[in-house]
């Protein structure tokens, strides 16, 4: 992972300051894996609270980024099209093996200009898988993950509550405050927490207050 990378302010052609920032976090839990994050974007002092930054992509199949809103938004445009046109070719949905592959090779042919944004992928295939990946597409696999802004944060929070088997209230119930305390220490962090869940039975979407 490239520590940093997206804790810092990018700033534009015109010279406006955009700070990069969000919290987002996975967890695995007995039957599924779900990703939440916060829902603030800023520029310079403009704040706007109804950015989604965690999404089903296809299937069981579900994908969050922390970092820069429009790299992530055009990875996402491009991860949904590149994932209908294998199902089409195919006749199958994408595992959450191969899609993980298929995003680091996005990011990682961005190396020289990279994408400021992290990602997590999620999804079940037998057994529930998480995968994180950083702007240059490396790629882990763990049970629980927080990226961005207040991911250093939220991460003690997972650490401190997680255990393997937790139910799927339980681990909602988890990501939520990792991503409510981060808020509080975080000013990139803030409004709505989304949250997006996939079981082998499909995906849900909740939304939750901060």
């Amino acid at each position: 992972m490239v520590p940093g990378t997206i804790n810092k302010p990018t700033q534009n052609f015109w010279g406006v300051v955009a700070m990069v920032g969000a919290t987002l976090v996975g967890v695995v839990f007995k039957v599924g894996v779900l990703l939440a994050a916060d829902r603030r974007v800023t520029l310079g002092s403009y704040v706007h609270g109804q950015a989604k930054k965690v999404h089903v992509l296809d299937g069981n199949l579900i994908v969050g980024f922390a970092g820069l809103i429009a790299d992530a938004q055009a990875l996402l445009r491009v991860m949904r099209e590149e994932i209908r046109y294998y199902s089409l070719e195919s006749g199958k949905g994408i595992s959450v093996e191969a899609a993980s592959r298929l995003l680091s090779n996005i990011l990682y042919s961005y190396k020289m200009f990279p994408m400021m944004t992290e990602a997590m992928l999620g999804g079940v295939e037998g057994a529930p898988k998480l995968v994180v990946l950083d702007p240059l597409g490396s790629t882990i696999s763990d049970d629980y993950a927080a990226a961005g802004t207040g991911g250093a944060v939220a991460m003690g929070v997972l650490e401190n509550g997680y255990r393997r088997g937790m139910s799927r209230d339980e681990a909602v119930d988890l990501a939520v405050r990792a991503v409510r305390v981060a808020a509080r220490r975080d000013a990139l962090t803030g409004d709505k927490i989304d949250i997006v869940i996939a079981t082998r039975e499909g995906t849900l979407e909740e939304t939750r207050p901060l």
